[in-house]
Formats: structure tokens, C-alpha cells, sequence
């Protein structure tokens, strides 16, 4: 019944597929687009770009579903960095696997920039290296960002972001935290978070909130280090902070502000690949040990809340989630579940999304984090 039941989810991106065009700065075989900013201008809602290696210039999406994924040594060099903005509700943008740097050099700031969007954004390996690498995401519904690295202030204002895997540094040249939040809801599974402190300069804290909410979990590290002296407070500001047991929290002499709440509590965590065509997409429901999971897949739509049900949000599309696996998850045992993916191209860029449910009679039920295979 599961089976059927997806086949016809599928089936339905099928019939509302649309083609993928190749962008090519040398212009090689195939090539519909040498550059990013007119293949995003010309091709319609819901197309996919293929970005072969090369230089590429800035370009911003403007209320249009694209998704522009890379191949190894795709590389857009701006000051400004990709732009996304105004997405509606039923709209999707994935970048994947581009390079990102400044034109003038390491030392100069790039970031990517996600404004009044609610429908999903993804950022997946974005590659950057050592430098004043930043994101700044404001209004936004459902932003998930997996497997980046940023070396400047993540700002994060009025939005729901979920980051997976990813390394978040304060920079001492522009002495920020590394993530700063103003209000809305964070997620960070499996993250490095650090704060660096240089000597007879103000605290620099790995996450500043103003408001709103922090869940850390699915292990990872929020860490505050000092030059010389006494590091500062790992999570600073006002707000809430729930961390799961296997989070490592360094900082001192204090690990939060006073302004901050943190409990510690078992919750779920779901990892996820994406796949190839033809191939599988697989998933896997870690923890609590001993309550009983429950892991499901779907499209990737804006946050869904029941507040009377979980405290954290659903992020699948409307009548889209359907059951892969149930069980009890154990150490080193989650409950897995797969889902075979056609070799049709018109499924490149699919956005497969997994949560789990658990329930245990002490700690009710409680929603795990998304997670995101893209199929490419």
C-alpha cells in the first residue's frame, strides 16, 4: 500500500515536471546558456539548470522555482553572492554544489542572501573556502541549508532555517558571533558552531539570540575559544535553547546568558541521501532508543505547525508524506526506510523530504529534524 501510494506522489511530479537546460561557460555540447543570469531570466517556472565547470557571474531569483545544481568546479565569483527572493508558497529554489568567492580575492566578503520567501529554499554544498563567507536569511518560511561551511556571521531574522551538517565560524575581522538570530526558529543537526575571542577585544560568542528558538541536536559541537583569557558564553542573548544529550557545549565561565533558557532533552534526528536516477534515496530515524518511530517521506513544502500536537514544525508538502518504516530505534540500529528513485530526468532536482515521529509515554511525541535528498 506504501508503494503504490508513493508511486502515485511520484507520478504527480512527473506530470508537473518541466525540462532542464545546460549551462556552459565554454560553450561545450549542448549548451542552452553560457552564463547563470540569462538562463535564470529565460527558462520557465520549475526548470533545472545543469552548471558545467566555469566562471559565473551573480545572479538573483526573483519568485520563479529553479534548481541550480553544479558540477565539480561550477564557481560564481561576486561581491554580492546568489540572491533569492519571493518565493510563493508553492515555489522551490535548490542551489547545489557551486563555489562561491569574492572577484577580488579572499579577503573580501560573499554571501548568499534569502529575502521574503515562503516557499522552500535549499542550499546544499555550496563550496567555500577560507574567507568572509556569510549568509543572511530574513522572512523566510522554510530555509534548509546542509553540508556548507561559513566564515562570517550567519544572520537570521523572522525565519524558520534548518542547517545539517554544516560549520558555522564567528570572524575576527569583523568581529561577530557566527550565527545571529532575531526571533523565529533554528534547527542545527550534526553542526560545528565556534566563537573566537581575540585578546583585549569584547566577547565573540558561536550564537547571539534575540528571541526566538534554537534546537541543537543529531550531535555536533557549539564552542566559544579565547586567544588569552576566559572564552565567552557559548550561546548569548535572550531566548530558547533545547539541546539533545549528544551535543558537545564549550564556552565559560558560564556555557549560556542569563537571558538564555536551555533544557536538555532525547530527541529524534533524521539523516537522509539523495540519489541518482534509477538508483535510491534512503533515510534513517536515530533515537530516543527505546521509543517508538515512526519515519515518512514527501515533497518539501513550507513549515506546517501543530502546536497542540509537537512543539516543532512539519515541513511537507499538503497530502504528500506517506509511511516508509516504523520500529524502535536502538544504538548503532535507527529504523531506515528507502525509496527507489525512476530513471526518468524529468525527477533531476526532486526534493525528497524525511522526518520522524516518536512517542514515548514520558516524553509524548516529539517531531525530528527534516531532512532533504535531492535526486540528481
Amino acid at each position: 500500500m506504501v508503494a503504490r501510494t508513493l508511486v502515485s506522489v511520484l507520478s504527480l511530479a512527473v506530470a508537473a515536471a518541466t525540462q532542464t537546460f545546460i549551462v556552459d561557460s565554454a560553450s561545450g555540447p549542448g549548451t542552452n546558456f553560457t552564463d547563470i543570469p540569462p538562463a535564470v531570466a529565460a527558462v520557465p517556472d520549475g526548470a533545472v539548470l545543469l552548471v558545467r565547470p566555469g566562471n559565473y557571474s551573480q545572479f538573483t531569483i526573483d519568485g520563479k522555482s529553479l534548481a541550480v545544481l553544479g558540477e565539480p568546479g561550477a564557481a560564481v565569483a561576486s561581491a554580492l553572492g546568489p540572491t533569492i527572493v519571493n518565493l510563493l508558497p508553492h515555489q522551490a529554489v535548490v542551489l547545489r554544489a557551486l563555489d562561491l568567492a569574492s572577484p577580488l580575492g579572499s579577503g573580501f566578503p560573499v554571501g548568499v542572501t534569502c529575502l521574503n520567501n515562503q516557499g522552500v529554499v535549499r542550499l546544499a554544498s555550496l563550496r567555500t573556502a577560507p574567507g568572509l563567507h556569510g549568509l543572511s536569511v530574513q522572512q523566510c518560511d522554510s530555509v534548509f541549508v546542509d553540508d556548507c561551511t561559513f566564515h562570517r556571521q550567519a544572520t537570521l531574522v523572522a525565519s524558520t532555517v534548518v542547517f545539517t551538517n554544516c560549520s558555522l565560524n564567528a570572524s575576527m575581522l569583523v568581529m561577530s558571533p557566527a550565527l545571529v538570530q532575531q526571533g523565529g526558529r533554528t534547527q542545527l543537526v550534526g553542526c560545528q558552531v565556534a566563537g573566537l575571542t581575540p585578546p583585549q577585544q569584547p566577547f565573540v560568542s558561536p550564537i547571539q539570540l534575540n528571541g526566538g528558538d534554537v534546537r541543537v541536536l543529531g550531535g555536533g559541537v557549539v564552542a566559544s575559544y579565547a586567544l588569552l583569557g576566559l572564552p565567552s558564553a557559548a550561546i548569548t542573548g535572550t531566548g530558547t535553547v533545547r539541546l539533545d544529550p549528544s551535543v558537545s557545549v564549550q564556552g565559560g565561565p558560564q556555557l549560556f546568558a542569563p537571558g538564555i533558557t536551555a533544557t536538555v532533552q532525547a530527541m529524534p534526528h533524521v539523516t537522509a541521501t539523495g540519489g541518482l536516477l534509477g538508483g535510491t534515496s534512503t533515510a534513517a530515524l536515530h533515537g530516543p532508543n527505546g521509543h517508538l518511530g515512526v519515519l515518512a517521506v514527501g515533497f518539501a513544502g513550507p513549515e506546517i505547525d501543530l502546536p497542540s500536537v509537537f512543539g516543532d514544525p512539519l515541513f511537507w508538502a499538503q497530502g504528500t508524506a506517506v509511511t516508509l518504516s516504523a520500529g524502535v530505534p536502538a544504538p548503532s540500529q535507527p529504523v531506515t526506510g528507502q525509496v527507489a528513485i525512476p530513471g526518468n530526468p524529468v525527477f533531476v532536482g526532486l526534493q525528497l523530504l524525511y522526518q520522524g515521529i516518536t512517542w514515548d509515554a514520558a516524553a509524548g511525541l516529539q517531531i525530528s529534524n527534516p531532512a532533504v535528498g535531492v535526486v540528481r
